[in-house]
């Protein structure tokens, strides 16, 4: 079975999908639209989530710089 190449297109959305959505569980979860679990103590938890969604996004987009590079080199 060969495996498909992914290309650095996907990687770039990945980021950028991440990355947004940060700023929308934040507003998602202030409206009251996202329930969490009573027993979660969100102040604490909020900020752990907010890293790693825009951590993920920048590592996803490091990826999608570097595949983008590797595309362009001849050979």
């Amino acid at each position: 079975m060969k495996l498909k190449k992914i290309s650095a297109r996907f990687w770039f959305s990945l980021g950028i999908i991440f990355i947004m959505l940060d700023p929308l569980l934040a507003h998602l979860s202030n409206a009251g639209v996202i329930k969490w679990p009573a027993e979660w103590n969100m102040k604490a938890i909020s900020p752990i989530i907010s890293r790693l969604t825009i951590g993920g996004g920048i590592l996803f987009l490091i990826i999608a710089f570097i595949k983008s590079q590797s595309e362009r080199k001849p050979g």
